[in-house]
């Protein structure tokens, strides 16, 4: 299993990629995980304001979509109660972040945070043995 999610840790918000594998090191997916940082920089490059207003319509409408339940909705409010946000309006201000958004502000946070390293790292890795 492969994939990549954004998340916060207190009050930073950061992307995370992660795999679960039984055959591979995790020195070796480290590295997989930097690669394919790198190389993505150029399908960046070609990205192009249309197809980036429909990313964020399509963020923005799956952010906006109604909870059916209330394990699909306690998410949207409880991370505002813990850090005492009694606005509860973390969600709507990311919205508006989002349709805001740039392509030039993608590029320059990408070359920051991703390509030039200035950002916080925080690797966790998990090992187990069937028993």
């Amino acid at each position: 299993m492969v994939g990549s999610t954004y998340d916060r840790l207190g009050d930073y918000w950061g992307f995370m990629v992660y795999a679960q594998s039984a055959n591979t090191r995790p020195e070796a997916l480290k590295n997989r995980f930097a690669e394919f940082m790198h190389s993505y920089w150029a399908e960046l490059q070609q990205l192009d304001e249309v197809t980036l207003d429909q990313l964020k319509i399509a963020l923005i409408a799956q952010l906006r979509q109604s909870p059916d339940n209330l394990y699909s909705e306690y998410p949207r409010f409880i991370n505002d109660f813990y850090r005492g946000n009694d606005n509860y309006d973390t969600r709507e201000r990311m919205i508006e972040a989002i349709g805001e958004v740039t392509r030039e502000d993608i590029v320059t946070l990408y070359q920051q945070l991703i390509l030039k390293g200035e950002s916080q790292r925080v690797e966790v890795v998990i090992t187990g043995a069937e028993s």
